[in-house]
C-alpha cells in the first residue's frame, strides 16, 4: 500500500455565551499530499497539530466576537497572525 494523501479534522462543541441551550460546532478539515520520502506518520501528526491550532484559534475568535460583537463572517478577519504563522510554517516543528 502506498499512502499519498492525508486528511485530518478537528472539531469542537462550544456553548454560545449569549443564548441558553445553543452551541456552535465548528469543524476544520485539512488535506495534504505527501511528497517523495515523506513519513506518513510524521506528516499526519504535523497536519493534525495544525488543524487543532487553527480550531483553537477559531473558537476563541468566534466566542470572543459573540461577546464583544467584533467578529465578522464576510471575510477571513478572524484568522490571527498566530494561525497564519502556523499555516505558513506547516513544515516546521509542532
Amino acid at each position: 500500500m502506498q499512502i499519498d494523501r492525508i486528511t485530518v479534522t478537528a472539531g469542537r462543541t462550544i456553548p454560545d455565551p449569549n443564548v441558553k441551550f445553543s452551541n456552535f460546532r465548528p469543524d476544520i478539515a485539512l488535506a495534504a499530499t505527501l511528497g517523495e520520502g515523506d513519513d506518513p506518520v510524521v506528516a499526519t501528526r504535523r497536519l493534525q497539530a495544525l488543524a487543532e491550532a487553527l480550531m483553537d484559534e477559531h473558537w476563541k475568535w468566534l466566542i470572543g466576537g459573540r461577546i464583544d460583537g467584533s467578529n465578522r463572517t464576510d471575510e477571513a478577519s478572524g484568522v490571527s497572525r498566530f494561525a497564519m504563522d502556523k499555516i505558513k510554517g506547516v513544515n516546521g516543528p509542532f
